[in-house]
């Protein structure tokens, strides 16, 4: 059972207490009323000895108002070639970026740059695809991409349907070119702040433009290489069409080629790119998104690269263009240039073939889905105990091993136990429910208690099992069973059926869930996060859990309701067991709940990485408010000399 794998300290707990401590202290759940970064006076990760630690660092007022409510993350942290970082918040169609203090590490006050993205004019067509008719080009997302093209970039997603994207050094460099970092510090704190560093009519033009049908909210980048070394670049974007557009550019031509899905129920608020392959030439690619029709979908992109030569003609009009659209008939063109388009198209070579994307997978759950993020099974930290997993005492443990156990071995699929002491096939095809601390009133706090976890039925659960199993038969027809040390023959094999997978770590407008990415099983879900009842009337309209952030290296999982509530959710897995755990609630969104102008609400979180080695993670975490607010915190592995101090 791997026993020497263990230290003497996690064997320990493993006999005794499955690795859950203190778990009746009554300050569990206990409101805090002193402390604005924090809800509740013991985080409910403290019953674990091996918890991810939170540190407040600090609260600042940045020189920013106006902020809208009801975006998606509108916050993000972009790094200079010189590991230089700079917090990005969007304010209507503005861009405001400030720097960081080395010694607080927070954001300064005042702004470093401050540019406008609206065009020149406003189009009828731009009033018409947005949700606000009478500004249409307010940012409702924003996302960094480390590799694209092979260089860090921004992405703004615009409700008028605006796809800008800059290279972050195209940004950057105009900050250190005129030197306005230096006007960004404050040498006195009486002085009244001037918006020294917001030139009016200034315009940073975006390196990529992409005209979509309508407003714009989802967005996510990727790039790979093949075994040749050319470098394919994606983007998957999501409209208000209620469909994804998959987007491929070519670097060589300087391109863009473009395929789309068909028309899911409702609006998509994101994707993500999940996985992708090359087989026979043709390059398959899986996308996620979550759609708050309650569906989360899995969409397949094919196609293949045609090489050619290069037209001239092609090359003077189609090659990285001021802006491409997706729909060519929202251009404002001449009918002559209209013309010469449609005779160009036709006799256009295409580089890029794509077959029309398919569903390979989709589940409709309980309520509608906001997010949905990717995460490789490898990154999931190992516990003592399934109670341990999902942050629940009451798990019985004896009965729980041994029924999993026992249905592996029903199926015939279960592990060499001298190799390994995963729990079979069986282990991926369980579902727990996440415990999650309560802040409900005590009039509401039995149908909190009394409200299902689970995101989906019982019938879509046999589908989902019924589909993975014939995946496993199908896979182990022609392969030969091993005898084992112990005399026995076993199918399974862990060099080959123990490899990473993917999951999904989605959230609805109230609860979370880890779903398996390719046939949607859930295998863990938490009752209603948020519960706490705050006295503002705006406070309800916010209360969806819209932004959520994913850390691998710290197995994390931050989920966000723009109310002012955030947890941070432990990924963790168990002989072949996999759910998670909460750890953290933060901050006191009472308290933090009424600004100089009324209701304050999240804008967005960004991540930091400040990690000094693979070994020692530690990443930032701030939270931007509505009218400016930053509170900052620290997320750490608690050191391995604290673990071993933990008293038996």
């Amino acid at each position: 059972m791997k026993w020497d794998l263990y230290d003497p300290v996690t064997r320990r707990e493993i006999e005794g207490n499955r690795g859950i401590y203190d778990n009746y202290n009554p300050e569990l759940g206990c409101v805090e009323v002193n402390d604005p970064s924090k809800m509740v006076r013991m985080s409910p990760g403290e019953i674990y000895r091996d918890l991810t630690e939170l540190k407040h660092l600090k609260i600042n007022k940045l020189s920013l108002e106006g902020v809208k409510r009801y975006k998606n993350n509108i916050s993000t942290v972009i790094t200079d070639s010189e590991n230089e970082d700079f917090l990005v918040v969007a304010c209507n169609s503005e861009l405001v970026l400030f720097d960081f203090d080395k010694t607080t590490l927070m954001p300064n006050t005042r702004p470093v740059l401050r540019f406008d993205t609206r065009p020149a004019s406003t189009s009828t067509s731009d009033r018409l695809v947005s949700t606000w008719p009478q500004f249409p080009h307010t940012i409702n997302f924003l996302k960094f991409n480390d590799n694209f093209t092979g260089r860090p970039v921004l992405g703004a997603c615009v409700d008028d349907g605006s796809l800008l994207i800059w290279y972050t050094e195209t940004i950057i460099n105009f900050i250190k070119r005129f030197n306005l970092t230096k006007r960004s510090h404050v040498q006195d704190g009486g002085d009244l702040y001037q918006d020294n560093n917001r030139f009016f009519g200034l315009k940073i033009n975006p390196d990529f433009k992409v005209k979509m049908e309508s407003s714009l909210w989802g967005l996510d980048f990727l790039s790979y290489k093949d075994s040749m070394g050319s470098t394919h670049n994606l983007i998957a974007a999501s409209d208000n069409s209620q469909m994804v557009t998959f987007i491929y550019y070519d670097t060589s031509s300087e391109e863009y080629y473009h395929v789309k899905t068909h028309q899911v129920l409702h609006n998509i608020p994101e994707v993500s790119f999940i996985s992708h392959e090359i087989k026979n030439n043709t390059h398959e690619v899986k996308i996620s998104c979550a759609s708050i029709s309650a569906e989360l979908i899995i969409f397949r992109f094919r196609f293949q690269i045609i090489e050619g030569p290069l037209n001239i003609n092609e090359a003077n009009h189609f090659t990285r263009k001021a802006t491409y659209y997706i729909d060519p008939a929202m251009a404002q063109l001449e009918p002559s240039e209209l013309e010469l388009l449609d005779r160009l198209d036709r006799e256009r070579f295409y580089r890029v073939f794509f077959v029309t994307p398919p569903v390979i997978s989709r589940t409709l759950l309980e309520e509608d889905c906001w997010t949905a993020k990717p995460i490789h099974s490898k990154f999931f930290h190992e516990v003592q105990s399934l109670s341990a997993v999902f942050g629940d005492p009451t798990i019985n443990e004896t009965d729980e091993i041994e029924h999993i156990y026992n249905e592996s071995v029903l199926l015939d699929l279960v592990f060499d136990p001298v190799k390994t002491s995963h729990l079979g096939i069986a282990a991926g095809w369980q579902f727990f429910e996440s415990r999650i601390t309560s802040l409900a009133e005590p009039s509401q706090l039995h149908e909190a208690i009394s409200e299902p976890a689970k995101l989906t039925g019982v019938d879509d659960e046999y589908r989902r099992v019924n589909k993975g199993l014939s995946r496993v038969y199908k896979r182990l027809e022609h392969r030969k069973e091993e005898t084992s040390m112990n005399s026995e023959l076993y199918s399974l094999r862990e060099k080959y059926d123990l490899q990473a997978k993917m999951f999904l770590a989605v959230s609805t407008t109230r609860k979370l869930g880890l779903f398996q990415a390719d046939t949607l099983f859930c295998n863990a879900a938490t009752k209603r996060v948020f519960d706490l009842p705050i006295p503002h009337d705006e406070s309800k309209f916010t209360n969806r859990i819209s932004i959520t952030h994913i850390i691998p290296e710290l197995s994390s999982f931050i989920a966000v309701t723009q109310q002012g509530l955030v947890t941070i959710m432990r990924l963790c897995c168990h002989r072949g067991v996999y759910g998670m755990r909460q750890e953290h609630l933060f901050p006191n969104a009472i308290s933090l709940a009424l600004g100089h102008n009324g209701f304050r609400s999240i804008a967005g979180i960004c991540i930091r990485d400040r990690s000094p080695s693979q070994e020692l993670p530690r990443f930032l975490l701030y939270i931007t408010y509505t009218d400016g607010l930053v509170i900052g915190f620290e997320l750490t592995k608690r050191r391995e000399d604290e673990l071993i101090k933990v008293t038996f």
